[in-house]
């Protein structure tokens, strides 16, 4: 008697396990690289904005006789140039170095080499700009 085999087509349960890991890792590597753009973005719009609020901040001082501007006076230019951070939403005048991810205007304040921060509060005639990156978490110290 003459047996009859049938061919069965399709894949076997390991061809199909391996695709979808393999689809799974490129997706992980994709969302991986999306989000360390995502945030060399964010770091690169907070330098720009820390370029902004140092050029706002010497027009004021120069309409205002040398004298930089103080909380008062910060916040109005801040509504006025509707200065907003990409990651956190806002700009805060302050006394400190940011502890979270933003930027911070600090009347008085004095940078030594770029990422050392110190303050003079009763002072008028120096100012700093304070951020801190999300790459790195470096903290970076702009005045003037």
């Amino acid at each position: 008697m003459k047996q009859i085999t049938k061919k069965q087509g399709g894949f076997t349960l390991i061809e199909v396990v391996l695709v979808l890991a393999i689809g799974a890792l490129i997706i992980l590597m994709a969302l991986l690289a999306f989000g360390g753009a995502s945030r060399s973005r964010r770091d690169t719009a907070r330098a720009n904005l820390a370029g902004q609020i140092q050029a706002g901040v010497e027009q004021s001082a120069a309409n205002t006789g040398g004298a930089y501007p103080d909380e008062t006076a910060f916040n109005a230019l801040k509504g006025q140039y509707k200065w907003v951070d990409p990651g956190s939403g806002t700009v805060v005048w302050g006394t400190g170095t940011p502890t979270g991810i933003g930027v911070v205007y600090v009347q008085g304040g004095t940078c030594t080499d770029g990422t050392t921060f110190g303050t003079d509060t009763a002072s008028t005639t120096t100012y700093a700009v304070v951020y801190r990156q999300e790459n790195g978490n470096a903290t970076v110290c702009k005045s003037n």
